[in-house]
């Protein structure tokens, strides 16, 4: 964290020491209850006369930021860090994640924890990309001006919001990523391994004993015009096909939509290419359920002669033949995390990057099966 002086200029310059105090209130350096420097300190330190020193300090005590008594000197106010002049603040970039429930649980969580921890949050919804860069230059401006982090920046992902994220992060700035799919050592993050697991599901399948070449694969968005490492779909398309090997494209259905009859039709087109499968990787539950009922109209039983997992668990109302095998991290815990990461960062007990680990949970249910060949 920057703690150096700043520069006292002609003009208010009663002003000028105040205003670096309340950084060093704001950031912790002085908690409450500590005991300011003496007057004759402060003098000494900057250059200031006996009158500029005593009018910061009244100031600071009218305002509620410091307690002063004759004998035991000044000392930071108990209440100093919600009265400050210069609050911690975090603006949130882009609005409520994607995928509604997840982005909901995610939000509420955030801004709640921000709300125990005394952090007022900006909700910056509809901004193009020169709105956010002029949001971005004036947090660092500010940052500059006063020589301490007072806001930090909150990214709901990385999609188009890339360039501002590393301009934060060349500069040494408080940020977070709120739900990440796989590592990115350097940044600040929450992260949700989605990458690890897929591979963990299609490990499971060749541990049970299914040959590489026979299982299939039914993956989610690709998009190969722009394609962003950072989207979810693309993590765990990435898992599994690491886990795999080289795939052949017959045994691999791509851009399939996260619900039932899409995964249906999917196992439809991967069984007439390649008859031979006898396990299947999903994206999602939604799809899992869907090829399970392919596989019933098919009259192939799940998991005798078709193996089926998939990422993320299955809501209740799907219809699974049994309990299916599935690795989840659930979005409960998120936005909490990400509160408390800012919070330590800009209070000094963390510095960027951060990366707080959210665990991923794997759940061996019924669905997965020795090959009958």
């Amino acid at each position: 964290m920057n703690t150096a002086q700043p520069n006292f200029d002609e003009g208010l310059k009663y002003v000028q020491l105040k205003e670096m105090i309340l950084a060093r209130i704001q950031t912790g350096d002085l908690k409450p209850g500590m005991k300011l420097p003496t007057q004759r300190n402060l003098m000494a330190r900057h250059g200031l006369s006996y009158a500029t020193v005593s009018r910061a300090l009244q100031e600071l005590a009218r305002e509620g930021f410091i307690t002063r008594a004759v004998r035991t000197g000044s000392r930071v106010s108990g209440k100093a860090r919600a009265a400050s002049a210069h609050p911690l603040r975090l603006h949130l970039l882009g609005g409520v994640p994607p995928a509604a429930a997840r982005g909901l649980t995610v939000f509420r969580e955030l801004l709640d924890t921000a709300r125990e921890l005394g952090l007022p949050v900006e909700l910056h919804e509809e901004m193009d990309q020169a709105a956010r860069a002029r949001l971005v230059e004036d947090v660092l401006t500010r940052r500059q001006k006063y020589g301490h982090d007072f806001e930090a920046a909150v990214f709901p992902y990385f999609a188009g919001h890339r360039e501002h994220i590393d301009r934060l992060r060349e500069a040494g700035a408080p940020y977070i990523v709120l739900d990440v799919p796989h590592a990115m050592p350097g940044y600040s993050i929450v992260l949700r391994d989605h990458l690890a697991a897929a591979r963990m599901l299609v490990e499971r399948m060749l541990q049970a004993g299914h040959r590489r070449e026979r299982i299939g694969l039914v993956l989610g968005s690709r998009d190969d015009a722009d394609p962003d490492p950072y989207q979810w779909d693309l993590a765990k398309a990435q898992g599994a096909l690491d886990a795999l090997g080289a795939t052949d494209p017959r045994r691999v259905e791509w851009n399939v939509a996260p619900d039932v009859e899409a995964g249906a039709r999917a196992l439809d087109a991967l069984l007439t290419r390649a008859p031979e499968l006898t396990a299947v990787y999903c994206d999602n539950a939604p799809n899992a359920a869907g090829v399970c009922r392919a596989a019933a109209a098919r009259g192939l039983s799940v998991p005798r002669e078709l193996s089926v997992v998939c990422v993320n668990k299955p809501d209740a109302a799907l219809e699974f033949p049994a309990p299916v095998t599935h690795a989840w991290a659930p979005a409960e815990g998120v936005g909490r995390a990400a509160a408390l990461a800012l919070f330590n960062q800009l209070t000094g007990h963390a510095d960027p990057p951060l990366v707080k680990e959210l665990p991923m949970r794997f759940e061996d249910g019924a669905t997965v099966a020795k090959p009958r060949d």
